[in-house]
């Protein structure tokens, strides 16, 4: 991964901006976040605008938006997706948590990857794409959970 973003990775990006921006006003205010994250804490809805670099005003701008991206999710996206695929599926899951899970077997680690899948893809294909994943990183960050923890959900 360059220090860039792609332009299918750019356009996986702003295509999750653009549903959380319901608004149209060019940038992810408190209040989109409510409307697109029901049931969220007001913590949580804080914890995105904090990692997303949100500006003095409480917005996210779509440059902040996509250096949050870049910085978080598509580093950790590129853990799964190690053939530049572009989406990614149960083996590619189980690849990184046999790496993670040291003492974990292979059913555990198959329970676990199934899982994921099921949490990340959003049309049921069995594929996951960047912005399936960005989303579920954004949902996990303002639901205060840990994305990145595999073993707790």
């Amino acid at each position: 991964m360059g220090g860039g973003l792609t332009k299918e990775e750019r356009k996986q990006v702003f295509y999750v901006f653009s549903k959380i921006d319901t608004s149209k006003a060019g940038h992810i205010s408190i209040d989109n976040l409510k409307k697109y994250c029901t049931g969220w804490t007001k913590e949580g809805l804080l914890q995105v605008l904090k990692y997303a670099c949100a500006t003095k005003t409480g917005e996210i701008s779509p440059g902040g938006f996509e250096q949050f991206c870049k910085s978080r999710v598509v580093y950790a996206w590129y853990l799964y997706d190690k053939e530049g695929s572009g989406s990614i599926d149960v083996e590619n899951v189980k690849d990184v948590l046999y790496d993670m899970l040291k003492n974990a077997g292979d059913e555990e680690i198959d329970t676990i990857a199934q899982e994921k899948i099921k949490q990340w893809d959003t049309n049921g294909d069995g594929k996951v794409t960047l912005s399936d994943f960005t989303e579920y990183v954004i949902k996990s960050i303002a639901a205060e959970k840990d994305p990145w923890e595999f073993a707790q959900e």
